[in-house]
């Protein structure tokens, strides 16, 4: 080997080794930011005594390789367009109190895929850890670095491999900055008008009403709780103890002229009608 030749081959091993540097280093920046970004993809807490999960949930990503986050991030948090809603749980943990008289809250962020582009973002992925391993584990086995031609090889190797690496990183961003233009998307609606109207009355105004899930059915039937003789409650009695329990609520805001009508347009309930001697009606009512 000349003395230029050997010049050169210090210089790109020294190059070879710095390359190497940044890789491990970027693998390790990708690692951390994915660790923090499915801990905070799924928050619960109780909101009025400044508890979360999040403390947990950064616990339990500490000590996961890049393998196992890369396998919960496609299986978890991006999802292929074509599987099944699951009613999963969040995993909340054990937050403190959860009696009723608790505020609560939880949060969960996905993403839905086309299944060929989950698929494709999944092998890509298990790419990045096979490009890991091969940097950590067995580099040296495959470019000793022992002369001029294998060190050039090396280099050209790490630079596309770290070209690769920073590839992710610049993806896992974009999945990060999407999350936070959900997030403050939602902040927005949280503070709108018509979710203070979903909150006091189950629905939102000009969308169709799922009459079970509105608080005003929910208080008609704890009615009939408090209030049911032989199976029946008399609608009167219910009105006015509702109004005791809900001031807010009413038919209007459900586009009704009566509690009668409510009754009629819910279809949860049978309604019968009583002559009394007196010559007025009473209006009795049971869930069906």
């Amino acid at each position: 080997m000349s003395q230029n030749e050997d010049g050169e081959f210090i210089e790109i091993r020294r190059e070879v080794i710095e390359l190497m540097g940044r890789c491990i280093l970027n693998l390790q920046k990708y690692e951390l930011g994915m660790k923090q970004f499915l801990a905070t993809s799924e928050i619960s807490g109780n909101a009025s005594k400044g508890l979360s999960n999040l403390a947990q949930r950064r616990k339990r990503y500490s000590g996961r390789t890049l393998g196992q986050l890369i396998g919960e991030f496609t299986g978890d948090y991006v999802s292929p367009d074509t599987q099944q809603d699951r009613n999963e749980e969040l995993d909340s943990g054990k937050i403190g109190d959860s009696s009723a008289e608790a505020i609560s809250f939880q949060m969960r962020f996905s993403v839905r895929l086309s299944e060929e582009k989950h698929a494709e973002l999944t092998e890509n992925l298990r790419e990045l850890v096979t490009l890991r391993n091969d940097l950590v584990h067995h580099f040296l086995s495959r470019h000793p670095l022992s002369d001029l031609a294998d060190c050039i090889a090396a280099k050209k190797y790490l630079i596309e491999s770290l070209e690769l690496i920073n590839h992710h990183i610049k993806q896992l961003h974009e999945f990060g900055s999407n999350r936070e233009s959900m997030k403050e998307s939602l902040a927005t609606f949280l503070k709108s008008e018509d979710f203070s109207h979903f909150i006091t009355y189950g629905f939102s105004p000009g969308q169709p009403i799922d009459w079970a899930q509105t608080p005003v059915v929910g208080h008609l039937k704890a009615a009939e709780i408090e209030l049911q003789n032989e199976g029946w409650t008399e609608l009167f009695s219910a009105i006015n103890w509702i109004r005791s329990q809900a001031p807010h609520l009413s038919p209007k805001p459900y586009q009704c002229r009566s509690w009668r009508a409510l009754l009629r347009a819910s279809s949860l309930f049978e309604i019968r009608k009583e002559q009394l001697e007196n010559g007025t009606t009473k209006v009795l009512y049971r869930s069906l």
